[in-house]
């Protein structure tokens, strides 16, 4: 499979020209911040937490839930199992020399880490935009990216979110080189649709590992090829079987993983139906109470519902804005 990757990562120079430029300024960017936070680490609203390299406390994001799960707040409620055994792997790594999860080597590698991901992403990015749209579709694409803060401060906070993204962005990199679905390739051998299901079935498997929602998005996401599969492509009985057979491990797969997951799936929904703090100045509480109030009046009912979605629609782009006072009691 690495082969049937490198072959076809590597079949044009246009694509290493796209990426080129941002590429280098992600590098550069990461590599001055690695070294300005080694000394100043960036402030997070996290009591005590930080981003960087010098970080007393590395604000990965839900910190004790991925790394002491046992936690009384949590009880019986555990993560995905994928991103907590790579965080204690490296903790057990710098173990070797003494060093703690508290340690700036182990910052330091949590950190990297994410950083090689973040530009593996970006450069898959680059690519496929390149195979659908051309060379300036990807340029822009590429510069998107990597001048968006988001880019940088999950690199430099380590966080789950570029594992989700590469699991992502490599499965629409897969379609885009696939004969399976995209027709006229740029490149000369594209994958076969046998190469292509066995990729994609992996990186589900991969997706559902790291959290309920890559689950989630796999599960639908194969769904929609078996929908559009069109058999009559495979070369010969024993891939059409092999194909709908991973096809269908990696979902059952995922659906197991859910079931698994249940209990941090209902904490979830719970925290999410009563987060506190304020809503643009206005207290929660007091929103739910004037929204969630019992109606025999079907109009009021569907007012509440329609209510109800406007305000998680908002307070979820007002998330991606980063303002603050809409997420947290601080």
């Amino acid at each position: 499979m690495n082969q049937i990757i490198k072959n076809k990562f590597f079949s044009n120079k246009l694509t290493n020209k796209s990426f080129f430029g941002p590429f280098v300024f992600l590098f550069l960017s990461i590599l001055i911040l690695l070294i300005f936070t080694n000394f100043y680490p960036i402030i997070t609203d996290n009591e005590g937490g930080a981003i960087g390299v010098g970080a007393k406390i590395l604000n990965i994001g839900d910190r004790n839930f991925y790394l002491n799960s046992n936690n009384e707040i949590y009880r019986d409620i555990k993560p995905s199992f994928l991103y907590p055994l790579v965080l204690n792997l490296i903790k057990d790594f710098v173990g070797l020399w003494g060093y703690d999860q508290y340690s700036k080597l182990w910052n330091f590698l949590v950190i990297v880490l994410s950083s090689i991901l973040s530009l593996t992403s970006l450069i898959l990015i680059c690519d496929t935009a390149w195979e659908l749209f051309g060379s300036k579709v990807a340029k822009i694409s590429g510069w998107i990216y990597v001048l968006c803060p988001y880019t940088t401060f999950f690199v430099l906070s380590g966080s789950l979110t570029n594992y989700v993204f590469l699991g992502t962005t490599f499965c629409f990199w897969t379609l885009s080189k696939s004969e399976l679905f995209i027709t006229k390739n740029k490149i000369k051998k594209p994958l076969s649709p046998f190469q292509t299901i066995l990729i994609l079935s992996f990186t589900g498997i991969y997706l559902s590992f790291l959290r309920p929602t890559g689950a989630i998005f796999n599960i639908l996401f194969l769904s929609l090829i078996i929908i559009n599969l069109k058999l009559r492509f495979f070369a010969n009985s024993k891939e059409k079987f092999l194909s709908i057979f991973f096809l269908c491990i990696s979902i059952a797969i995922s659906f197991y993983e859910l079931k698994i997951s249940s209990s941090y799936i209902d904490f979830s929904l719970r925290i999410f139906q009563n987060e506190k703090g304020n809503f643009f100045g206005v207290k929660r509480e007091i929103m739910r109470n004037r929204l969630f109030i019992g109606s025999e009046l079907i109009f009021d009912k569907l007012k509440n519902i329609l209510l109800i979605a406007l305000w998680k629609v908002s307070d979820f782009f007002s998330g991606l804005n980063d303002i603050r006072d809409t997420h947290t009691i601080f």
